[in-house]
């Protein structure tokens, strides 16, 4: 059984190499219907079949016409050339001159219409300058202007893709073909020649002729070569084509729509792609299998997987984000549900982790967050709350244990950590956060980084830098969970906020903020009272317990002396400015009651999530809830901003209806910050006055 099997096999081989022995007329008969590439491939099978093809008669010639009507597409032939010439230029992959394999070095070169690898090149031509020297020369520099410039007589070929380089180097990346300008030499030298001298006037009008004749012919060369350019590019393209056919056959569609014009360009490259003939199943299967197209379809493969992942996973720490708003929002909002955590900081915890780094397939919604987020969020603000009562107790070590809760304390706030100059919703940094405002702060889960940004997988690189912002070349700015040990616990500020609790006549390691609230005692600053400011009535301001705190804290962020002695108001002093009061013009403070509303951030409280400046506000409201009055809007709670020398002593915005005296005091808190000792004089002092009477 082998041996018939080898049998057959034999008998399979070779079974055209008879084709030669039989009679012409059905050799002729059989070639009459094949196309110009399968006679230039029959050509190159042996010697009796290249002397066959090759031999210039009338029959070969008809065979080889007749397939060019065979073939479809084919570019128009050149006069200069023979049809096997030109067939063999098409569908050739060597190079003419040494015969290697110069798909993998260099492609055809329409313009010259030869093939030639790069090491040939240079050997089949010369450069762009040397050819200027020896035309000048033969052309006895008067006539070479008629042949000027070198592009209008010979096909220059730049070496060179960069634009910059051709203007850079132009004499070493353009080169001219050395037989071409050879001919053109002799063409010269044959119309100039003569045995008698002829007159300069004839020389001129051959000379002027003579490059007029080349332009001519350049001109119908350079036309050829363009069809011949677009022929090329035609079945490359093709090519290409069935490539990638092949590709979404077995299974690479996703892949191949993701191809970008590089990537294309890079399988174009490939050597099968560059071959005339048509690409087979196994030349197809060669092509896609090779080193280079499986690289880029793996990169292509791997960048659609990080792709598909990273929107796979900003939609789930989205839905985290809104889980949270869900368990802690409720309409109508109040500023206390601001001070909530954030999605950063449950993304690296093992229950949360566990959902959103599920598998890519896995749907995962805020619904699945749901029975998960009021554990975390308790144990959370349970763990945040020991750690920041046990920083104050070690910062303040005289506080009494067996007292009040340490957070709740007067004395207990954190400056921000921005600094001064910074703003966040609205908040001055300069303001004290307070225990739970210090929960919902953002400046304590941005991160600052002064060279580039770590490296980390994918996830923790969506969590943590998804919102990168490049402030400056040399900072960069991402997010991390929030953590008691960036929070500064200036211990100074509250050791000296102790002096203004206890010029208010109440104890510092007992009085709460809650204790203060109904509290109307004033405070002046006595080291204000040394240095006289006409601003002022009297020469002297007045702080409630609150404004003087911050006011503290500005002198000690500042370069002045810090203002640490404090006095309560006296009677004298209380009638002293409610008399400068009452001569001036106090009305014009109360017909404007949200002074700066457009440079603060406010909230909608009958959204979910909407926070604007006053102007976006005030179209938000119109057309959303049908409200055009931004200020009642602003006395009944409709909108507040979330400051903490608003909001957080008592956790929520002021809530109507009000009395006249708690309706203004609130606007103004809301709206003037509560920093003007002017404003404070209203709220505190003339407000209640007027009240009584």
């Amino acid at each position: 059984m082998p041996s018939c099997q080898n049998q057959k096999q034999r008998s399979t081989k070779g079974r055209l190499q008879s084709l030669p022995e039989m009679a012409l007329e059905i050799q002729v008969e059989i070639y009459q219907y094949l196309e110009s590439c399968d006679l230039f491939h029959l050509s190159r099978t042996c010697k009796r079949f290249r002397a066959f093809f090759l031999n210039r008669n009338v029959m070969n010639e008809k065979l080889w016409m007749q397939a060019r009507v065979n073939t479809d597409d084919l570019p128009e032939r050149p006069p200069f050339m023979s049809e096997p010439a030109f067939i063999h230029l098409l569908y050739s992959p060597y190079c003419h001159r040494c015969g290697c394999n110069s798909t993998r070095t260099s492609s055809s070169i329409w313009d010259w219409f030869t093939r030639c690898c790069h090491k040939c090149l240079t050997e089949v031509s010369v450069s762009y300058k040397d050819a200027q020297k020896v035309i000048k020369k033969h052309f006895d520099g008067w006539a070479s202007r008629y042949v000027s410039p070198i592009e209008g007589v010979l096909a220059v070929v730049h070496t060179e893709d960069s634009e910059y380089e051709r203007a850079r180097r132009r004499s070493r990346r353009d080169r001219v073909h050395q037989q071409h300008l050879n001919e053109l030499l002799k063409r010269w030298s044959t119309s100039t020649t003569s045995s008698v001298p002829m007159p300069r006037q004839d020389l001129i009008k051959i000379a002027r002729d003579f490059g007029r004749a080349e332009k001519i012919e350049l001109t119908k060369r350079k036309a050829c070569a363009k069809q011949c350019k677009i022929w090329h590019n035609t079945q490359k393209a093709r090519r290409i084509n069935e490539i990638i056919e092949y590709l979404i056959a077995k299974g690479w569609e996703k892949e191949v729509e993701d191809l970008t014009h590089a990537n294309r360009k890079e399988l174009s490259q490939l050597p099968l792609v560059n071959k005339a003939a048509k690409l087979t199943t196994a030349e197809c299967y060669k092509a896609c299998a090779s080193k280079k197209a499986q690289q880029i379809l793996n990169e292509t493969r791997q960048k659609r997987l990080t792709r598909e992942r990273t929107t796979v996973l900003l939609a789930r720490f989205d839905a985290l984000e809104e889980a949270i708003c869900r368990h802690y929002i409720r309409l109508p909002r109040t500023a206390s549900m601001e001070f909530r955590p954030r999605g950063i900081d449950f993304v690296f915890t093992d229950e949360c982790k566990a959902l959103l780094d599920a598998p890519t397939e896995q749907l995962v919604t805020a619904a699945d967050f749901v029975d998960l987020i009021p554990c975390v969020t308790a144990a959370w603000e349970a763990t945040q709350r020991e750690q920041l009562a046990a920083a104050v107790r070690q910062a303040l070590s005289f506080i009494d244990p067996d007292g009040a809760d340490v957070l709740d304390l007067a004395i207990v706030f954190f400056p921000c950590p921005c600094g001064v100059s910074q703003m966040f919703r609205g908040h001055d940094a300069k303001d004290p956060l307070r225990y739970p405002a210090i929960l919902g702060h953002n400046c304590l889960r941005e991160k600052r980084y002064a060279d580039d940004v770590p490296e980390c997988d994918l996830y923790s690189s969506l969590a943590m830098y998804r919102g990168v912002e490049h402030e400056s070349q040399d900072t960069i700015s991402g997010l991390q969970p929030f953590d008691v040990k960036n929070v500064p616990v200036s211990k100074e500020a509250m050791r000296k906020a102790c002096d203004v609790i206890r010029a208010m006549g109440y104890d510092p390691t007992r009085t709460t903020m809650r204790d203060l609230q109904g509290c109307d005692v004033l405070l002046t600053c006595v080291r204000c009272g040394e240095v006289p400011n006409p601003r002022f009535y009297g020469d002297t301001r007045l702080f409630t317990w609150d404004a003087a705190i911050r006011h503290l804290l500005a002198t000690m962020t500042s370069h002045n002396p810090i203002h640490d002695k404090w006095a309560p108001m006296d009677d004298s002093m209380l009638k002293h400015m409610c008399h400068r009061l009452e001569e001036s013009d106090h009305t014009r403070w109360m017909k404007r009651p949200t002074p700066r509303y457009n440079e603060l951030i406010w909230s909608c409280s009958l959204c979910i999530a909407f926070d604007a400046n006053g102007e976006k506000m005030e179209q938000h409201l119109t057309k959303t809830h049908l409200l055009t009055d931004i200020n009642n809007c602003v006395e009944d709670g409709t909108i507040y901003d979330v400051r903490p020398s608003v909001s957080q002593a008592t956790g929520h915005a002021p809530s109507a209806p009000m009395t006249t005296h708690n309706r203004w005091q609130g606007v103004w808190l809301h709206s003037a910050r509560a920093t003007c000792p002017f404003m404070l004089i209203m709220i505190h002092v003339v407000v209640p006055y007027w009240a009584r009477i």
